[in-house]
């Protein structure tokens, strides 16, 4: 098995929300996070600075292999290299990260942390070199989802299912499934549930087929329904692209504003819904104690934990 920093959720949504005017300061801000906060280094952190160190290889011309289209093409938009000081800044993040943090912890538990070694040594490698021009890219002739495509992906028994694209890579997902390929629900408005995949899967075409469009009408909520959030004993209610404060109780019944992977979304379907009863760890999801379907990290570190 050998970690892929981009198959982590919280590396993908970090890279994910950037602008390319705002690489160079979120890279920044990421590893003097991880060198200079006292104490013990929490997992997020430390998955910041190694998606930070990431990039930052990339942006020297010199990415990990697998890196997405969506950095590279990020990267491609930088108009000056890195600064000089970022190698230095990144190499004393990584060390941190292999010496004194969580996620460090966590592998050592399930007896793979020389991943996270062999991970941290060839960023080392890769960004101490010499820096470079990345390559022009390939020319692209992937189709990207839009509002109102309808997506089709299979299911394990042989079915395929569909989505309906909505603002924010949100997708509800229909009730209605089929034994043909290329049949469509368009018109329907019989959803199973919504959720937010990861941005990369609009950006580098990872959809295998946009069957049909159902474009959204002016009286339709271009966000879906409401989804809450929840931060210790803080709740918020994510309605209408605005979040607002919310008691649990107005939050009891709706789904979590989450991330999820697309194989979390098949295994949800093929539970149908998450309605029936769950154990309390079943990834990708599991009910809280106000009986709502909570979404779990949709590439749960480094397993379901």
């Amino acid at each position: 098995m050998e970690l892929n920093i981009w198959e982590l959720d919280e590396a993908v949504d970090w890279v994910g929300e950037l602008e390319p005017r705002g690489v160079s300061s979120a890279v920044r801000a990421a590893l003097v996070d991880c060198v200079e906060i006292r104490g013990h280094l929490e997992k997020g952190t430390a998955l910041s600075a190694l998606a930070a160190s990431a990039l930052l290889a990339a942006w020297r011309g010199h990415p990990l292999a697998g890196t997405p289209d969506y950095v590279l093409e990020l990267v491609r938009k930088q108009k000056h290299p890195p600064s000089g000081e970022f190698v230095d800044i990144s190499a004393r993040a990584l060390s941190r990260i292999v010496s004194e943090s969580e996620l460090l912890e966590l592998l050592q538990q399930k007896g793979i942390e020389s991943e996270l070694i062999d991970l941290v040594s060839a960023l080392v490698g890769l960004i101490s070199n010499s820096p470079r021009d990345l390559p022009p890219p390939i020319k692209d002739t992937r189709v990207r989802p839009k509002m109102g495509d309808i997506l089709q992906f299979p299911l394990p028994d042989g079915r395929f299912a569909y989505a309906r694209v909505y603002f924010k890579n949100t997708l509800g997902i229909y009730k209605e499934t089929s034994t043909h390929a290329s049949d469509s629900p368009r018109g329907s408005r019989e959803f199973l549930f919504f959720v937010r995949v990861p941005q990369f899967l609009f950006l580098d075409g990872s959809f295998p087929v946009i069957v049909d469009r159902d474009p959204l009408k002016k009286d339709e909520d271009k966000y879906g329904p409401p989804r809450f959030n929840q931060s210790g004993a803080v709740f918020s209610i994510y309605r209408n692209g605005i979040e607002e404060r919310a008691t649990a109780d107005e939050c009891r019944g709706l789904d979590r504003w989450g991330l999820w992977h697309m194989d979390g979304v098949v295994k949800r379907i093929m539970l149908g819904d998450g309605d029936p009863e769950i154990g309390e760890l079943i990834w990708p999801f599991r009910r809280d104690e106000y009986g709502n379907v909570v979404a779990v990290p949709w590439k749960a570190w480094p397993k379901a934990i």
